[in-house]
């Protein structure tokens, strides 16, 4: 019994995500080009609904940066799946071309490479930093105005961190808004170190 309750104990954030993901009700996606993103008086929610950072105002525009930084926990992840209509565990506002409607022009890249393998070209030998270069490349080929990146060099050595980098620039250059949720501080400052466009939201418990 006290090893099935600690298998349950290890499993609930996951059962908890999965039952929330269910519950949501996934609206319509609206077609057409994202101009901006406008969030007002944003919280996230933990499981329990209670409020877990600071209120967020802060409009996203194109050709702009936004790293997205703060704590384990703190509703950064969140923040994404709130503006790809994965989760209604929010407060607040977020308008997207001013309308509280979801958007088929965005591509969420996760935090650990998912590639199909019915890819003609997949390789089930390539290494992490492979797979995880190769899923931004195929996401960055949708042409989407929104690119929402969760953690998107942990794990990554110098080389497969540049490679990222340069697909990070690519995307800036062409206009796109980027969203990064991201721990690493040097990845940043290479970002910074170019003059790039970039601004900050901060998530404060």
């Amino acid at each position: 019994m006290i090893g099935l309750r600690k298998d349950f104990l290890v499993a609930s954030p996951i059962i908890n995500q999965v039952n929330d993901f269910f519950d949501t009700k996934l609206e319509k996606r609206v077609k057409g080009k994202i101009h901006e993103i406008v969030l007002e008086n944003y919280q996230s929610l933990d499981f329990n609904k209670n409020k877990i950072n600071s209120e967020i105002n802060k409009k996203l525009k194109k050709g702009t940066i936004y790293a997205v930084t703060g704590d384990n926990g703190s509703g950064k992840t969140t923040l994404v799946e709130a503006i790809l209509g994965y989760t209604d565990r929010f407060v607040g506002k977020i308008k997207i071309n001013n309308l509280e409607d979801v958007f088929e022009d965005m591509v969420y890249i996760s935090s650990n490479p998912v590639i199909s393998d019915f890819l003609d070209d997949f390789d089930s030998n390539l290494s992490y930093g492979q797979k995880k270069l190769k899923q931004i490349l195929l996401s960055i080929k949708t042409d989407k105005t929104v690119y929402l990146f969760d953690e998107p060099t942990n794990f990554l050595d110098v080389y497969y961190k540049n490679e990222v980098l340069n697909c990070i620039i690519k995307l800036n250059k062409e206009k796109k808004i980027i969203v990064l949720i991201t721990h690493d501080k040097q990845f940043i400052r290479s970002l910074e170190q170019l003059n790039l466009d970039i601004n900050f939201i901060i998530f404060d418990i």
